[in-house]
C-alpha cells in the first residue's frame, strides 16, 4: 500500500510511525464474490476519531501508475460496498478534512487476510535514558519482557507483538511515543516522543510522553498486496478504569466485573480525552437474546450501524461521538484484551 498527498501540500514530514495531524494511516480492501468492502483507518488532529469525520471517496483505476491522477468516484463514505470492475483492481481513496485532501491506494488482492488477532505486550528492562548501544536490534533481541502489561512510566518501554501468521509483516504506528522494530511482527515502543537511533548512537533523546492513553495501530502486510489492520491501546503513568471491546480500550465508570465477554447496557458519554472520543457509564449486564435494540442505530454514523458498540467505527470515520451524549447503548466487553494467540 502506498500513501500519497494531494491538494498543494508540503511533503509529508512526520515519521511513518507517528499518528500525528491528519493521516490516512491504513487501508484494507477485502473482496468477496466480486465485491470489495474497503475500510480506512484515519487519524484527525492526532486522534483515532473526529468530531467532524473526514469525507471519504473511493474509485477504481487501471493500475498504480494511474492512482495519482483523476479518477471516477465509485463510492463514498466510510463503509461502501463496491462492485469490483473488470480490468480495474487498483482502488484509490481520498480523505478530505478541513480543506485538506489526502490520498492512498492499493491493488485489491485476490484473497483477504485476517487482521491481527490480538497482542502480546509487556514492559522491557531498558533504561529511561539510554545511551544508544543497548537499543540496537541485537541487544534488544536478547531481552525478554518482564511479564505481561500495557502500562509504563514516561520514557518506559513496552514490547508489542501482533498475532499474525508466519510471513506477515506488521508496521506499527501510534498517537505518541517512538518505535524500534525488532522482527516482522514485533516492535519495541517507548513512552518517549521523537527518539531517534542512528546505528548505535542516540541522535535524539526525545521528550517524555505525558500520562494518558496511547492508541497503537498495527498494519499487517502480506503477499500479494494483502492488508489488514487492528488498533489497540497502551498506557503511560497508570492504568485507567476501563473495559476491552476486542483489542480496543474504552474508559468506564460504574461497570460490573467482566471476566468473560458479556453484553452490557451503558450510557454513552462524549469524552475528548478518551481513545475513541467517548467513555461509558453505569454499566448493567443484559441478556442479549432479549434485546430489541442495541441503541447504536441512534449514534451519529454514516452509514447507520447495527449491533453492539464498536470503537473502530470511530477510527474508520463512520461515526462521531459528537451529539450522542447520554445515549443508552449495548457493548460486548471484557476486562482483558485478546492476546496474540487470540485469547
Amino acid at each position: 500500500m502506498w500513501m500519497v498527498l494531494a491538494a498543494c501540500q508540503e511533503p509529508f514530514r512526520d515519521d511513518r510511525h507517528d499518528l500525528t495531524g491528519f493521516r490516512i494511516a491504513a487501508v484494507t480492501a477485502p473482496s468477496v464474490e466480486g465485491f470489495v468492502e474497503p475500510r480506512a483507518a484515519v487519524v484527525v488532529d492526532g486522534r483515532a476519531w473526529a468530531s467532524e469525520p473526514a469525507a471519504l471517496a473511493w474509485g477504481f483505476v487501471e493500475d498504480e501508475d494511474a492512482a495519482s491522477g483523476d479518477f471516477e468516484v465509485d463510492g463514498t463514505g466510510a463503509a461502501p460496498l463496491l462492485p469490483l470492475p473488470p480490468g480495474r483492481r487498483t482502488l484509490v481513496v481520498t480523505a478530505t478534512h478541513g480543506g485538506v485532501e489526502l490520498r492512498a491506494f492499493l491493488t485489491v488482492p485476490p484473497d483477504p487476510i485476517d487482521p491481527p488477532a490480538g497482542f502480546d505486550i509487556g514492559p522491557l528492562p531498558l533504561p529511561a535514558a539510554p545511551e544508544g548501544p543497548e537499543l540496537v536490534r541485537e541487544a534488544r533481541a536478547a531481552l525478554e519482557p518482564e511479564g505481561a502489561g500495557r502500562t509504563v512510566d514516561g520514557r518506559g518501554w513496552l514490547r508489542i507483538s501482533a498475532g499474525v501468521p508466519d510471513g506477515t509483516l506488521v508496521r506499527y504506528m501510534a498517537t505518541a511515543g517512538s518505535f524500534l522494530e525488532l522482527d516482522a511482527a514485533t516492535a519495541d515502543w517507548t513512552a518517549t516522543t521523537d527518539l531517534h537511533l542512528d546505528e548505535d548512537e542516540l541522535d535524539r533523546a526525545g521528550a517524555t510522553v505525558p500520562d494518558g492513553t496511547v492508541t497503537v495501530l498495527a498494519l499487517a502486510l502480506a503477499d500479494p498486496g494483502q492488508t489488514a489492520f487492528t488498533a489497540t491501546e497502551v498506557f503511560v503513568g497508570g492504568t485507567p478504569a476501563g473495559v476491552w471491546v476486542g483489542s480496543r480500550f474504552v474508559p468506564v465508570t460504574g461497570f460490573p466485573a467482566l471476566p468473560e465477554q458479556r453484553a452490557v447496557l451503558a450510557t454513552f458519554r462524549e469524552d475528548p480525552t478518551a481513545p475513541s472520543g467517548f467513555r461509558l457509564e453505569d454499566g448493567e449486564l443484559v441478556d442479549e437474546t432479549t434485546l430489541a435494540t442495541y441503541g447504536t442505530e441512534l449514534l451519529a454514523c454514516v452509514p447507520a450501524v447495527v449491533g453492539p458498540l464498536e470503537p473502530d467505527w470511530f477510527l474508520t470515520q463512520r461515526c462521531t461521538p459528537r451529539g450522542s451524549d447520554g445515549l443508552p447503548v449495548v457493548v460486548r466487553a471484557t476486562d482483558l484484551p485478546p492476546t496474540a494467540g487470540g485469547r
